[in-house]
């Protein structure tokens, strides 16, 4: 999402908060209250945010059928973090990263 690595010091500091039993969700509603994200998304309309999460996530450009869902979520009231959390949570992502939680 922030198109980089993570620093050790944020990585540690947010597997506890997720080990005390914090969500996922929750988590990602923090970020996208940083200065670095907002440095990146932080005036963009909806579907600019989805077309950047798919490249900054997914490093491909949207298919049709998922941006129109992804934007309809959005306007309907889904939040950002919770968008991202889908996203890092996907089949895709995981396969692409090589992470299996």
């Amino acid at each position: 999402m922030f198109l980089r690595q993570s620093d050790i010091n944020g990585l540690n500091y947010w597997l506890g908060i997720y080990n005390s039993d914090d969500s996922l969700t929750n988590i990602a509603e923090n970020f996208t209250k940083s200065p670095e994200f907002d440095a990146l998304y932080g005036n963009i309309s909806n579907k600019q945010f989805v077309n950047q999460i798919y490249y900054n996530v997914l490093g491909r450009a949207p298919d049709t059928n998922g941006y129109n869902f992804w934007l309809a979520q959005l306007n309907q009231g889904m939040t950002k973090g919770e968008m991202i959390t889908e996203f890092s949570e996907s089949f895709e992502n995981i396969v692409k990263t090589g992470y299996l939680p």
